[in-house]
């Protein structure tokens, strides 16, 4: 989510602000300086495009549940497992997760639970390739292969929730390499 700060009136006078952010991983910051007319209507544009991306990603995970109460295929509850699971990291890359109740508890891992968030999608999507491509039956080796990089793939996922702060900037590059590596296979094996 974005923070926003209101800052006194202007005067004629100049004046500096200092801002400090403080982290255990890198991070980009873009920070602006705003009207408050200009800011509503920046964090109402961000508001529709994140509902909209919450509610894609609900009816996929509804429709996947559907589909597989009607036809019993095993590669429907992987895809539900993802779509839950893109939904939960999206909603706690926006800070969304953390304003709710139960789940605000997450915030606990602070980046590392994003990125055991972030693994578990990988996790969930080889296994929906798996099975959406009948790999346990059509290639046994590559299936095997896959199966090890899902428990690979979700022991980092345990490691990230031991919450070990001198692990967590090697976490977050583990992480992007190891999503990129699914995202690149899942796409060589849809080819």
């Amino acid at each position: 989510d974005s923070f926003a700060f209101a800052l006194p009136g202007l005067s004629a006078e100049p004046h500096v602000y200092y801002v400090q952010v403080s982290g255990l991983v890198r991070m980009n910051l873009a920070p602006r300086l705003l009207r408050e007319a200009e800011f509503r209507v920046y964090d109402r544009r961000i508001a529709a495009v994140t509902g909209a991306s919450y509610a894609a990603l609900l009816v996929l995970m509804l429709s996947a549940f559907a589909l597989y109460l009607a036809l019993r295929e095993r590669a429907y509850p992987w895809f539900v497992g993802l779509t839950g699971a893109l939904l939960l990291t999206l909603l706690a890359i926006n800070g969304h997760l953390y304003r709710v109740p139960g789940p605000a508890l997450f915030a606990w891992w602070g980046s590392d639970g994003l990125h055991a968030l972030a693994l578990a999608c990988c996790v969930l999507a080889l296994g929906f390739t798996r099975h959406f491509l009948e790999l346990p039956s059509s290639a046994p080796s590559l299936d095997r292969r896959l199966k090890r990089g899902q428990y690979l793939l979700a022991a980092v996922a345990v490691l990230c929730l031991f919450n070990i702060d001198t692990l967590s900037a090697r976490l977050q590059i583990a992480t992007g390499v190891l999503a990129f590596v699914t995202a690149l296979t899942v796409l060589l094996l849809a080819l």
